[in-house]
């Protein structure tokens, strides 16, 4: 049973050294009759981009007119299903769906989940999702909640795809350009990031942009931090703490440029001095997630200085939030500095997937030191940008966003590759 996890599960795989005769299964060196002989033996296993075509989603995501829908976000449910993000009025391989959908692991529609009801008006999306320890479904974005508060950007859904109608923020709640962000704290309390003027027409709330709620839907007003721009991902690293990355360029008051670590109560643990040296500028950090050691890696949108060296759109934290000079910068600095980056997937074996809108590819592998992965390659092969990215257990690689194609087989929305080679 293949499964369908949020990060890459490879506890093992063999690695075939050449095949030999029967009775010769370990041919020597010819040099060295003590070594293996390596010439000619199957190569070491890599990441590939190959088109999986055994997932199978149709015509994947189309908007009411006919033309290609966008997904923004894809998350895994359970072992065999993944929940996925979309527009308003859209359909998936012919069939009417919300704006979560859950897609089985051979690419079909899991029908028995169904969100067309929770949501409301003509226009709307969903940017990011969080399956809660209850087994329910945080949702944020751009949308109306169809319950009697109209609540918007944020809501939770039931297991089948219903509005969990619990959960109520006492009014219409934090209206805006949207929420991008969201995560579960160690006491179950909700966390949610955007752009957003006001929270139930309080507009004093206009400059916070990340806000904690109770599980009923209250806001917990103990929260301290505020963030002056957009908050555009949150994710809680092995220490408990909450790293923070966005358009924001002061938190509390205090400099510090995109990226910046909350203690779990909410209160400033680190700035970002790096990305406030001279020289520094861009638009903003999209994405972090973490390796193994507990270095975060981050991107977006952004060029800095230190030390009279520079790096682009992707760059590599300790945790005490200085730059890692380690970091091989070559690539954001060469292929990804003038474009955008949007989601990253740090997988079980450090290696970097990269989404955004970088072409010819717009999806990139990078080591875990930063270099160029050397047997992925997906240039030309994406007619899209893209938007997230999942590892399965398998090692397989689903990319959603705006796209049609892949190489020559029509997609829409929604790709499965081989991933990892064994």
């Amino acid at each position: 049973m293949h499964k369908i996890i949020s990060s890459l599960f490879l506890a093992s795989f063999i690695i075939m050294i050449g095949c030999g005769e029967i009775d010769d299964p370990s041919p020597v060196n010819e040099d060295d009759p003590t070594l293996p002989d390596t010439e000619g033996s199957a190569p070491a296993a890599g990441w590939v981009s190959d088109h999986d075509e055994t997932f199978n989603s149709g015509s994947g995501f189309v908007k009411e007119n006919g033309s290609t829908s966008m997904a923004f976000s894809i998350i895994p449910y359970n072992e065999d299903q993944m929940l996925v993000g979309n527009l308003l009025g859209t359909s998936y391989n012919g069939t009417p769906i919300g704006l979560v959908c859950r897609i089985n692991e051979d690419g079909s529609l899991d029908t028995s989940f169904d969100s067309r009801q929770s949501f409301k008006g003509d226009v709307g999306s969903v940017h990011n999702m969080q399956i809660l320890r209850d087994g329910k479904i945080l949702v944020v974005g751009r949308f109306t909640a169809n319950n009697a508060q109209s609540t918007q950007n944020v809501a939770i859904l039931n297991p089948d795809g219903s509005l969990d109608t619990s959960f109520s923020t006492d009014g219409a709640g934090l209206s805006g350009n949207g929420l991008f962000a969201c995560a579960e704290d160690s006491q179950g309390r909700i966390l949610v990031g955007g752009f957003i003027f006001d929270y139930n027409k309080d507009y004093s709330y206009g400059k916070v942009n990340l806000f904690r709620f109770n599980r009923n839907g209250t806001l917990d007003t103990s929260f301290p931090s505020t963030f002056n721009a957009e908050v555009d991902d949150i994710k809680f690293d092995a220490n408990n703490r909450l790293w923070v990355v966005g358009r924001f360029t002061k938190v509390n008051g205090l400099d510090t440029r995109y990226v910046a670590i909350l203690n779990e109560d909410g209160s400033l643990y680190k700035t970002n001095s790096d990305l406030n040296e001279a020289g520094s500028f861009g638009d903003g950090a999209f994405s972090v997630d973490f390796q193994k050691d507990g270095k975060a890696i981050v991107d977006g949108a952004f060029t800095y200085r230190k030390n009279g060296n520079g790096a682009a759109n992707v760059t590599r934290f300790n945790n005490d939030l200085t730059l890692d000079e380690t970091f091989d910068y070559t690539y954001g600095l060469t292929y990804f500095a003038d474009d955008w980056m949007r989601r990253i997937f740090v997988t079980k074996t450090d290696d970097i997937l990269v989404t955004g809108y970088f072409s010819p590819d717009y999806l990139g592998l990078l080591n875990p030191d930063g270099s160029l992965s050397e047997t992925f390659d997906a240039s030309e092969k994406i007619d899209g940008y893209t938007n997230d990215v999942l590892v399965d257990g398998e090692g397989r690689i689903y990319v959603v966003g705006s796209f049609h194609n892949y190489g020559d087989a029509l997609v829409n929305g929604i790709v499965r590759l081989k991933g990892i080679s064994k």
